[in-house]
Parts: structure tokens; C-alpha cells; sequence
């Protein structure tokens, strides 16, 4: 092997290692993402157990909006690590072509 052909492999080895680090970063989106679900679950159904009257509304509004807070600052976290994640697999899958068309294309050539 020549020296381009060991980058190639190692662009290999690194794409597929980045692809792995996307599926497990996707994995934790969605643990998140139904984390937040369950969130705002529990933030509608207090807000309508507070929502009788307008003075009852305003104590439930007092009481959800920490929450609803915490859960939009996890919303755009998400949002945020989704497009780290989508841009990390757009790079594993180049440097996976990349480094293949390094082994392929860069070979020696024995003389006779």
C-alpha cells in the first residue's frame, strides 16, 4: 500500500466511526424528543386542571411556566444537535467515498 492508499483507509475508518456517532446521537434525539413529549403532556394536562376560572388559570400559568420554558430550551437544543448530526453524516458518507476512490484509484503498479 502506498501512502495515499493508508489516508484512504483511514478516511474509511473515519467516516464509518462518524456514521456510528450519528446513529447514536439520533438515538439520544429521540429519547429527548419523547422526554419533551411527555413534558408538555404533563404541563396541558396541569394547565387545564387550573383552568376553572381566570384566577385558577393564572396560578396554573404561574405554575407550568418553568417548565414550558425548560421545554423550549430543549427544543432548541434538539433542533440544534439535529443539524450537527445531519452534517456529520453528510461528512461520513463523503469521506467513506472519498477514501474508497483513494484505494481504488491510487494503486501501484507492479513493473514487469
Amino acid at each position: 500500500m502506498n501512502f495515499k492508499q493508508v489516508i484512504g483507509l483511514l478516511a474509511i475508518v473515519l467516516g464509518v466511526a462518524l456514521i456510528v456517532f450519528v446513529f447514536y446521537g439520533k438515538s439520544k434525539i429521540l429519547e429527548g424528543k419523547e422526554e419533551i413529549a411527555s413534558g408538555k403532556k404533563s404541563v396541558k394536562s396541569t394547565q387545564q386542571l387550573f383552568s376553572w376560572n381566570p384566577i385558577s388559570k393564572q396560578v396554573g400559568q404561574g405554575l407550568t411556566s418553568g417548565a414550558e420554558k425548560k421545554i423550549a430550551a430543549g427544543e432548541l437544543t434538539i433542533e440544534q444537535y439535529e443539524t450537527l448530526f445531519m452534517w456529520c453524516q453528510y461528512g461520513g458518507i463523503a469521506l467513506i467515498v472519498v477514501g474508497a476512490g483513494l484505494i481504488l484509484f491510487c494503486r501501484t503498479y507492479r513493473r514487469r
